[in-house]
């Protein structure tokens, strides 16, 4: 009988991101139904790093396999920065380096409840690229865009969950559009602004529980117990992270993060010691408001209150 070719999800992290995508890539191959490829592109991985990884699948007691190319940076050197990375731009490069016809793209950030292998039969209705909306276009945060494309109807896509049509997007040199593009206008959203401006009205709506936005609070009914994202990929756009500095403590859904992280060898063998948080404006108001979020979610969950912008069901 025939079989499903192996599901292929690329991840792009640097060193920051090691306990991260631990828990990204077992939370993915624990929930998936068939074989599942792995594709880490970054630029200062370790071989030992990269075995470790290995390890913390091979728990997971299903087929897998972990391929890791090394990329150069200075191909992006004059894009700017996310949070002192260039990593967020490597996932412009999966396509180059995918071994099958679709390859699935998934930020480091997320916590996986569903099975990606419904990517497979997503109808990318012709289009190089498939992303779930963030917000309409004329209301998302990334105002210059919404300015510069003079448009106020259609969707603004997050970048964290992408499904790649491999020949389309390669054929269409897409990848080097949106690295001149940021280069050259500097986006306040990096990659994701280029991606939507250079793609607009050529990207696949794909479903939201597959990039679900932990920080918006529309989500949160999926998010409460008991049924606590289950069926959904959750993405941890907000700032601390769950692993930041007292994130575990200070994030909402930080405790779920870290009882993800403790089943991984990362944490067994190499304990995530998060960096010292430098403190400025930006950095107070994340946390700040984390730490409303966290408690306004404590109280939703327990049936005490719903806060503003949380729908009724």
């Amino acid at each position: 009988m025939p079989t499903n070719p192996p599901l292929e999800i690329a991840f792009c992290a640097d060193r920051n991101m090691l306990a991260a995508i631990h828990v990204a890539a077992v939370s993915v191959l624990s929930h998936a139904g068939g074989k599942v490829e792995f594709l880490i592109l970054g630029e200062n991985l370790s071989e030992r790093d990269v075995d470790l990884l290995r390890e913390s699948l091979s728990a997971v007691g299903k087929e897998s396999k972990v391929r890791y190319h090394k990329l150069d940076s200075a191909k992006f050197r004059n894009c700017p920065k996310l949070s002192g990375s260039l990593a967020n731009y490597y996932r412009l490069l999966v396509p180059e380096f995918a071994n099958t016809a679709r390859c699935v793209y998934i930020d480091c950030d997320t916590v996986c409840r569903a099975d990606i292998g419904e990517a497979r039969g997503f109808d990318l209705q012709g289009n190089p690229l498939g992303m779930c909306s963030e917000a309409p276009l004329a209301g998302c945060q990334d105002a210059k865009l919404a300015v510069r494309l003079g448009k106020i109807e259609g969707w603004y896509f997050n970048s964290g969950f992408l499904v790649f049509d491999t020949q389309l997007w390669k054929q269409g040199n897409y990848a080097e559009k949106c690295l001149n593009y940021s280069q050259r206008f500097q986006p306040d959203y990096h990659e994701q602004t280029a991606l939507n401006e250079l793609l607009f009205g050529s990207v696949a709506k794909l479903p939201k529980k597959f990039n679900l936005l932990t920080n918006v609070r529309v989500n949160w009914p999926l998010l409460r117990k008991p049924n606590s994202g289950s069926g959904c990929l959750l993405h941890f756009v907000d700032y601390p992270k769950p692993w930041s500095a007292m994130g575990r403590w200070v994030h909402p859904l930080g405790q779920q993060w870290w009882g993800e992280y403790q089943k991984t060898a990362h944490f067994r063998k190499n304990p995530h010691t998060p960096a010292p948080v430098q403190w400025d404006a930006k950095t107070r108001f994340g946390y700040h408001k984390a730490l409303k979020d966290k408690l306004l979610f404590s109280l939703y969950e327990r049936g005490v209150l719903r806060p503003k912008g949380v729908p009724t069901s």
